[in-house]
């Protein structure tokens, strides 16, 4: 016979070693199913799963089938087949979030929402909705009828909006203020009767006269408006006056280190309605006049320096 060194064809099957994709095994007809480039008869992984033949129970499987240990194919889905939108509360604790799902495959599918104490399930084939939602985190599983082991869940957070926030940065040189905004996407400012717009977080306005009114909303009105009495004046000065109801403010200066007053307030009559020490906050103190009969009172200021007498109008 022919030595192995010389031999062309080892396995005799009339393949060239150097073509035969099985060179020691003969197999004539070349066969490779999974296309490998080792012949079905030396290859130890026909179907190329990665379960060897020799435990592989279903050793046919179709090329990029994802298997079990037993090499037998599960059932999956494409990562693309769901589509899920969560959908954040219109407002603060409204609790009209949603979660939305839609499927490219049309299949029996259950959908099941667990977190924020609520656990619901949804039976649909290709789209269902979970709604009334508060804020908050969430699991959604999807499973698939008759394919047991088939799951796929995604974490989904409900998200409600800022509250409304405003500050601002009186500029007494150039009479402006800086007026800086979050919580919203427009907001919509009244200064002393104008009317501006911005969807930027700051805005820069002009201040008039000593008393200035300003006001700020959102485009919800869940969010509530942001009110404030601007003041520029170095001297004392108190507002609203005439005051129908809530808080009666006593503006000290924008230059005053006075920390605390003492108000007394007198009926026109001279009959002592109150008197007692105010802590000054950032150069101003405020009453409350819901209590106070409507009519005319006069209302001592008092402070380390000074003393001084106001007419006040209740209305």
């Amino acid at each position: 016979g022919e030595g192995d060194v010389c031999d062309t064809d080892d396995d005799g099957d009339g393949i060239l070693d150097i073509n035969d994709n099985c060179p020691l095994i003969a197999n004539a007809d070349q066969s490779d199913i999974d296309n490998d480039d080792i012949g079905d008869v030396c290859d130890e992984d026909n179907d190329n799963d990665g379960v060897p033949d020799t435990i592989d129970a279903c050793p046919n499987t179709p090329a990029d089938s994802v298997v079990d240990v037993t090499g037998c194919a599960v059932f999956s889905l494409p990562n693309s087949n769901f589509r899920v939108l969560a959908t954040g509360e219109s407002c603060i604790s409204s609790n009209n979030g949603s979660v939305a799902i839609e499927a490219e495959t049309s299949l029996n599918y259950t959908a099941t929402l667990a977190g924020g104490g609520i656990d619901i399930s949804n039976s649909f084939s290709e789209t269902t909705v979970f709604e009334n939602l508060a804020a908050g985190s969430y699991t959604v599983c999807l499973t698939v009828e008759g394919q047991v082991g088939y799951e796929n869940c995604f974490d989904i957070t409900i998200s409600e909006p800022e509250p409304l926030s405003v500050s601002s940065k009186i500029s007494s040189l150039n009479n402006e203020v800086i007026l800086n905004f979050s919580g919203g996407k427009n907001y919509f400012i009244t200064l002393n009767g104008s009317r501006y717009e911005t969807s930027e977080s700051s805005i820069t306005l002009p201040l008039s006269g000593v008393e200035n009114t300003l006001s700020v909303k959102t485009d919800k009105d869940c969010q509530g408006v942001y009110e404030e009495t601007i003041v520029l004046t170095t001297e004392l000065f108190i507002y609203p006056n005439p005051v129908s109801s809530g808080d009666l403010t006593v503006y000290l200066g924008n230059t005053s280190r006075t920390k605390q007053v003492e108000l007394s307030l007198y009926t026109i009559s001279g009959l002592k309605v109150f008197s007692k020490p105010f802590n000054v906050m950032q150069n101003e103190v405020r009453f409350n006049v819901d209590g106070l009969a409507k009519g005319i009172y006069l209302l001592n200021v008092k402070t380390e320096n000074t003393l001084l007498n106001y007419k006040i109008i209740r209305k």
